[in-house]
This record gives C-alpha cells, sequence and structure tokens, in this order.
C-alpha cells in the first residue's frame, strides 16, 4: 500500500540516534524502522531486504531475514546476542524486480571480542607459576589463530602487559606465569583482544581474576 519510488527509510538502533554503536558480546540489539511515501503516508505490507556483512577482511554479504512494514509503515528487527562486528544495509525496491533500489539506508555494528579466562592456582608464592586457559566467544577465528594480550596489575591500578600469546584456530589458548618477587600481594589478571582486519570483533578483554601472592 502506498508503494512509491520516492519512499523515504528511516532506520536506527532502539535507544540510540548514532548509525554505529558499540556493544558487548553477548547482547542482543534491536533496529526499528519507517518506511514512507512522499507526503509521509505510511507504505505497508512492503518488503525491506536486510543485506548484513561481517566485519573482517573478504567477508561476504548475506542476506538476513527480510521483515515487512505494518500498516503504520513501520519494522524492526532483532541482532542476536553472538552477532560479530558488521555492516547492516537496507533496501526497498518499490517493485519487485527491480534492478535499483528505490532506497538505501546502512548501520554499523560494532561488537566487543568476548574471552573466557580461568586462572590457577589463585594463590601463588616466588617461584612458583600460575596457568592461564580460555577461549575467544565469537568467531570465525583466523586459521592461524588470534593474538592476545596478557595483562596484570594491582587492584585498582594500571593495567601492565607482560606477554603475547596466540590462540590456536578454535579460539583457545593457553599460557603461564612464574612468580619473581615475592609477596605478599593481591594481583588482577586479564587477557585483551585488539582488533585486526580478519578477526571481526572490536577491542576486548576478559573479566579480571584476583590472585593472591604470600
Amino acid at each position: 500500500v502506498n508503494a512509491s519510488s520516492q519512499a523515504a527509510l528511516v532506520v536506527g538502533w532502539k535507544g540510540s540516534k548514532r548509525e554505529r554503536i558499540t556493544m558487548g558480546y553477548g547482547h542482543a540489539e534491536t533496529i526499528a524502522g519507517r518506511l514512507t511515501a512522499p507526503g509521509g503516508a505510511p507504505i505497508s505490507g512492503a518488503q525491506v531486504e536486510v543485506l548484513a556483512t561481517p566485519g573482517y577482511t573478504g567477508a561476504k554479504t548475506a542476506k538476513m531475514a527480510s521483515p515487512l512494514t505494518g500498516l503504520g509503515g513501520r519494522f524492526s528487527i532483532r541482532i542476536p546476542a553472538r552477532a560479530s562486528s558488521r555492516t547492516l544495509r537496507f533496501v526497498y525496491r518499490s517493485h519487485r524486480g527491480d534492478a535499483l533500489p528505490a532506497v538505501t539506508r546502512t548501520l554499523t555494528l560494532a561488537v566487543r571480542a568476548g574471552i573466557a579466562l580461568t586462572v590457577s592456582p589463585r594463590t601463588a608464592s616466588v617461584g612458583r607459576s600460575i596457568q592461564f586457559h580460555g577461549r575467544l566467544r565469537g568467531g570465525p577465528v583466523p586459521h592461524d589463530g588470534k593474538q592476545l594480550v596478557l595483562e596484570a596489575r594491582s587492584p585498582g591500578g594500571t593495567w601492565i602487559e607482560f606477554d603475547l600469546i596466540r590462540t590456536d584456530s578454535r579460539g583457545r589458548y593457553h599460557a603461564s606465569y612464574r612468580f619473581k618477587f615475592p609477596g605478599p600481594a593481591d594481583y588482577q589478571f586479564r587477557v585483551r583482544s585488539e582488533p585486526e582486519s580478519d578477526y571481526p570483533f572490536a577491542a576486548g578483554a576478559s573479566q579480571a581474576v584476583r590472585v593472591h601472592e604470600s
């Protein structure tokens, strides 16, 4: 109803006026939109194509489920919690089979890398080692793995990088650290991921894990 080659398409992230948003891994997001004809009349029953391109070099664009506009010309889609960073293109064609769209809009989603971390044991002393192991929560992971940064700090202090490690092709990692100076002291450890062109996630870090050195 009210199909038009001069349609106006408005799309946006729920709760934000920005075209690009950043969210943590594991959080779902909702996009709302409205399609109208000249003069503001709603275009209902129209299909809005949604094309997603993951945020890594060489990624292929894929078509997502395409919503139909309701009586008020409105529609919404939900981006699942485990999605990676991506560019989303919304396309409306006034007639089925049109080679060129009447109107397009683009939104960008950046997702912070999710990292699981386990440290054992949680108590140590000079000359003894603790073990780090975990995995990247999202993929795809590059064939030769993803570089990660090990960091430590005194609780409340500045994070200090002390090692670089690499995951396997499934995102799993393992490392160790041997204490060189006597305690007592408390430390926090975390694993950080920096952006790389072949991994579709923004910078992110694991939770901080506390270790006591006696």
